[in-house]
């Protein structure tokens, strides 16, 4: 058994053995099984509004703003998807999302990659509104592939040697390459379906981020901690090569938010998965920390 198979194996055992509802392997059903935050028509009325408003003021939205409106966008596409999965027991291409085609164009035009790939499969991509269509699409560095096969899409970079699968209900809204310390590092960071959180009344997302950086990892984890990009996350469990960190909650840019991180030592590459959320969301879709390890090819 490889190196990565016998983390991902551990990883799993961690993070809650045998999982139910594997009709998209290798993602769990079980947050899809909690049910929509949002009733259809809810959705239906929420959708129309939001699509008309960008139509008409898309060409004045600060970029600063695109967070919040792709957030509400995929929350109104994380209540289909899941009454998708109540109502079929799988979860397929998002044909039956209000106004789909609009909407996922829309959420690509406000900065989530691969959304746009989505749009043009659906079968009434040719009635796509002009207002998005007049937009260029948002699409990252050409070092990187986007692909899209209901219902994933399949981020990756071939000349780093890596790729990572997500269903079409994960927000993928970072996707670059830069350098730690000359090293050549490539950051994927993606949103899984919102949950309500216990501190407040609001739902919110949980957040995963890849880093492949082609360095050791006893170089690289130290310059990451020092710049806060992962807080002040100490070694809590080991695994075969690898090991996973929880950070304190309430600890610096982390106030409130929990948090874990796996790494582990690819050959020459260091690999990291991050895994973060507030208390409510985290817990709910901690199930997809464990999924996306096992959804990366390296």
């Amino acid at each position: 058994m490889s190196l990565l198979h016998w983390i991902v194996l551990l990883a799993s055992l961690w993070m809650g053995g045998a999982r139910a509802g594997l009709a998209q392997e290798p993602y769990s059903t079980d947050p899809l099984e909690r049910g929509p935050l949002m009733e259809y028509e809810r959705v239906r009325s929420h959708a129309t509004n939001a699509l008309g408003w960008l139509d008409e003021n898309y060409a004045r939205l600060p970029q600063a703003q695109w967070p919040q409106v792709r957030e509400d966008l995929y929350g109104l596409i994380a209540s289909v998807a899941q009454r998708q999965y109540q109502q079929a027991g799988a979860v397929g291409a998002p044909e039956d999302i209000p106004s789909a085609t609009r909407l996922f164009s829309w959420a690509n035009r406000v900065g989530v990659y691969g959304a746009d790939l989505i749009a043009a499969s659906l079968a009434d991509s040719s009635q796509a509104d002009s207002a998005a269509q007049a937009v260029p699409p948002f699409r990252p560095d050409s070092l990187f592939e986007v692909t899209y096969d209901a219902p994933f899409l399949r981020f990756g970079a071939s000349d780093a040697g890596w790729s990572v699968r997500v269903p079409y209900y994960f927000m993928t809204w970072q996707l670059s390459r830069g350098a730690v310390q000359e090293h050549p590092t490539d950051i994927l960071v993606t949103s899984t379906l919102p949950e309500y959180n216990r501190t407040d009344e609001y739902a919110s997302q949980s957040t995963l981020m890849l880093m492949v950086s082609e360095q050791d990892c006893d170089g690289f984890i130290p310059v990451l901690k020092q710049y806060g990009a992962l807080g002040s996350g100490e070694p809590s469990t080991l695994v075969e090569g690898g090991t996973l960190y929880r950070v304190t909650p309430n600890d610096g840019i982390h106030n409130k938010v929990l948090a874990e991180f796996l790494v582990w030592s690819q050959e020459t590459t260091c690999v990291v998965v991050h895994y973060s959320g507030l208390p409510g969301p985290f817990e709910a879709n901690y199930v997809h920390f464990g999924d996306f390890v096992r959804a990366i090819d390296l």
